[in-house]
């Protein structure tokens, strides 16, 4: 196997591990375990994040600096609205 053959198959790893927490995510809300399913859907985005990361040949492992290329490469120029990444400060609770 090469290294795009690699790249490819870890991709595909991602977004396979984003499909099954979701759908972990789903069961915990039909549950009624909304904190649990709200952090299933958290690591999903993650791991779809992941996906953009590598296929940028980058290496991040940290949630930030995934999060922070994400805003960088995909908010910052538009191509997805904001609303899509940092969460509004105004329903956090202090």
């Amino acid at each position: 196997m090469n290294k795009e053959q690699n790249l490819l198959e870890l991709c595909r790893y991602r977004f396979q591990q984003a499909d099954e927490t979701l759908d972990e995510a789903s069961l915990l809300l039909e549950a009624g375990y909304f904190r649990g399913a709200l952090n299933r859907s958290y690591y999903a985005m993650f791991y779809a994040l992941q996906v953009l990361v590598i296929q940028n040949k980058i290496s991040l492992s940290k949630h930030s600096g995934v999060i922070s290329f994400f805003d960088h490469n995909f908010v910052k120029p538009g191509i997805i609205d904001k609303k899509f990444s940092k969460p509004d400060t105004k329903y956090r609770s202090t």
